[in-house]
């Protein structure tokens, strides 16, 4: 076999199983690994466009927290909006209902 056949081979050999390993860690939810492309094959360019989708992915998990944190934050409005709100109706609400029985009682 041909020296140049055996750098192949063996870059073939270390390229497969390091996608591979990446894409466990994918499906394990981790979206930070770093691949190193450093030939200009069919292995490296699926190797070029895992990392590709990696980025990807990470700019849309970066995007979701952005928007859930916007989320939260007008959530909380609304709860001390209506917390408010209904603190402030109180007191003319007590005073109605209280007119509205003496009402009911007398006729």
């Amino acid at each position: 076999m041909a020296a140049a056949q055996r750098g192949e081979i063996a870059y073939f050999t270390k390229s497969v199983p390091r996608l591979s390993k990446n894409s466990q860690q994918v499906y394990a939810g981790d979206y930070n690994m770093d691949m190193r492309v450093s030939s200009r094959d069919e292995i490296s360019e699926l190797a070029g466009m895992f990392k590709k989708m990696m980025q990807r992915i990470r700019e849309q998990i970066r995007i979701i927290e952005q928007k859930r944190g916007a989320l939260k934050k007008a959530q909380a409005q609304n709860k001390v909006f209506f917390a408010n709100a209904a603190h402030e109706m109180n007191p003319p609400l007590t005073t109605l209902i209280g007119y509205a029985q003496i009402i009911k009682k007398k006729g």
